[in-house]
């Protein structure tokens, strides 16, 4: 005001009715920087400042450090400044004039001083949680496919001694019960939500327990498979004495300790955390999920590669002891497992995705779905043949055993408790014989002792050693 009554005296003219005019032509630095007044296309002056001499600041108010006394107040920390010179990119594309840009190096903090925006301040419309309902199926299952696992290693332990069960090595069968349960329980972890009451950072830890538990338990099955097969294709080489439970752990070690180093540097670097984002402004809708910041594939790749590993390990070894007696090998139900297993990756991995971007409900149950299979395939596949098969010996009319003919000309090699030859020209005759009558039985038997005896004749010294002893 002072400064426009300055110059309409200094140009010799009437204060009182030139004071407007010389305050809206006079240019001058005040304490929000320099002070000019907008003029129109005409160049007629109008009743507002120009923008381009404004700048607007924003500041964060924050809990500041405490004092030496223990005292903590509040302090003013500017944030981002708005000045007509920053330019923004509007809806068509354009550069336009006027934006907001964040101070270098500032960090803005919520309440509670965290980094993280907080959700919407007015009532969400669907937030997506899981159903009460559909979180008990899930617990059901989970539960289910614990006790077949538990029922089923139970079995094990309980006949470790019976000729079915000590063909199957029960060391294995234990890991293949183990693995089952880790990826039975790695569905909790994604069971809950903020409707269950669950903090943000207990929805973190879930999510960061998932891929240990479900990837340890997955890998275990097949390591437990692919071990078992290994083992028993060392035996039909005949190039042992001996072949113990620990000189087939090999690749058990290796495909374990890969695992965890891929985990642990996702763990350190990247792990996954519970974020809630909008997928709806009107009406709102969220959804929450487990998300990582950074690139997931950088990790699961690499897990995936250790998974086709001892996937296609295992079918191999099953493919290449496809003729030995199932008692000892279950190649096919391996076969069959392995099959499910590949059908439930490419049908549903995919529903997974899908849903996942629309409807928490419909991915948890696929979810759901993906871990019960995985979990009771190959329990169901190859344990409890075997039960049906003991329960069918030991209360069904006629009985059943397996018989390992193994001639040799040389010394003697055993897989823990069975007998097998080493020397030139070995050959292995692994068959089944059974009778339900005495007639079938001594037929049977006749057979095999006419058989012994050609082999006899031809030189080479013969054993039959029945599969009766433990592993």
């Amino acid at each position: 005001t002072g400064i426009g009554a300055c110059q309409a005296y200094a140009s010799g003219g009437n204060v009182e009715g030139d004071h407007y005019d010389s305050i809206m032509k006079s240019t001058f630095t005040g304490a929000s920087g320099v002070v000019k007044f907008k003029r129109d296309d005409d160049g007629e002056l109008e009743n507002s400042r120009d923008m381009s001499t404004l700048k607007f600041g924003m500041h964060n108010i924050r809990p500041s450090e405490t004092d030496a006394s223990g005292m903590r107040g509040y302090e003013s920390v500017l944030y981002a400044l708005w000045s007509e010179d920053n330019k923004y990119i509007n809806a068509q594309g354009e550069a336009e004039s006027g934006a907001w840009q964040v101070v270098d190096g500032a960090e803005f903090y919520f309440y509670g001083q965290t980094t993280t925006e907080p959700g919407p301040i007015r009532t969400v419309f669907n937030a997506n949680y899981i159903p009460r309902t559909t979180q008990r199926i899930g617990f059901a299952a989970v539960g289910l496919s614990c006790i077949i696992s538990l029922l089923s290693a139970a079995w094990v332990f309980v006949n470790r001694k019976e000729r079915i069960v000590t063909a199957g090595q029960p060391p294995f069968l234990y890991l293949l019960c183990l693995g089952s349960i880790l990826v039975a329980i790695s569905l909790i972890f994604i069971s809950f939500d903020e409707g269950k009451g669950w903090s943000k950072s207990q929805l973190d830890r879930g999510c960061s327990l998932f891929p240990w538990f479900f990837m340890f338990g997955y890998l275990t099955i097949y390591c437990a498979l692919l071990c078992k097969l290994w083992r028993l294709s060392k035996l039909m080489q005949f190039r042992r004495k001996t072949v113990s439970m620990y000189q087939v752990l090999a690749p058990f070690g290796v495909i374990m300790l890969c695992t965890l180093f891929v985990l642990l540097i996702w763990q350190i670097k990247d792990p996954f955390i519970w974020d809630r984002k909008t997928i709806n402004y009107d009406p709102l809708e969220t959804i929450g999920e487990c998300q990582v910041e950074g690139n997931l594939l950088a990790y699961l790749l690499p897990l995936g590669f250790l998974i086709v590993i001892v996937t296609f390990g295992t079918a191999f070894y099953a493919w290449k002891l496809k003729d030995v007696q199932s008692d000892l090998s279950e190649s096919k139900m391996i076969f069959f497992g392995i099959f499910s297993h590949l059908q439930t990756w490419i049908v549903g991995i995919p529903i997974v995705v899908i849903t996942g971007e629309s409807s928490k409900e419909a991915e948890y149950m696929m979810m759901v779905a993906l871990t019960f299979i995985f979990s009771t395939t190959m329990v169901g596949f190859v344990i409890w043949p075997k039960i049906f098969e003991w329960f069918s010996e030991k209360y069904g009319k006629g009985q059943t055993k397996a018989t390992v003919i193994i001639s040799t000309t040389r010394q003697q090699s055993r897989i823990s408790g069975l007998q097998t030859s080493s020397g030139n020209n070995n050959s292995v005759n692994v068959g089944r014989k059974s009778s339900t009558t005495d007639n079938s039985a001594q037929q049977r038997e006749s057979h095999d002792q006419q058989s012994l005896q050609e082999e006899e004749a031809e030189g080479p010294e013969t054993f039959q050693q029945e599969v009766d002893n433990t592993v």
